[in-house]
């Protein structure tokens, strides 16, 4: 499930990079199709990532909730340096990245949405809601 493989996730950052991750779920999560739980974890693991690389945050948390009837929402905060959302997430560049610009791009081409919140000196959120399987089976028929 989504929740076990994120909460792993949360802790062999931890171990590895010394970023302390704390995990939250919620009971009553929607089904996810098994691509789309793949793609929210591979986007909530880049975004972990960057953070260790670029945040300079003392502690980041993950919590997945469900949004709306048939979506599940991630929400990923971290209380580092922050940065210009405008200037980094739409378009990939050598300076910026690909990590933001990729994780919207995945996201959004399942129907899902991506929300950054940051600035600099603010620590960032990003918030990544993808549909659930039923309503996945429904675009796709």
């Amino acid at each position: 499930g989504l929740e076990p493989a994120v909460a792993w996730l949360g802790e062999h950052i931890t171990r590895q990079f010394g970023l302390p991750v704390d995990v939250h779920g919620a009971p009553d999560l929607v089904e996810l199709s098994e691509g789309v739980r793949v793609v929210l974890f591979r986007s909530i693991q880049e975004a972990l990532i960057n953070t260790v690389k670029h945040a300079q945050a003392s502690r980041a948390t993950v919590r997945l909730m469900p949004h709306g009837p048939n979506e599940v929402c991630a929400i990923l905060e971290d209380d580092g340096i922050g940065f210009d959302v405008e200037s980094r997430s739409h378009h990939p560049s050598a300076a910026s990245g690909f990590g933001l610009f990729s994780i919207r791009e995945r996201i959004c081409h399942l129907g899902g949405s991506v929300n950054i919140d940051s600035a600099p000196g603010k620590g960032t959120r990003i918030r990544l809601t993808v549909p659930g399987a039923e309503a996945s089976r429904l675009r796709t028929h």
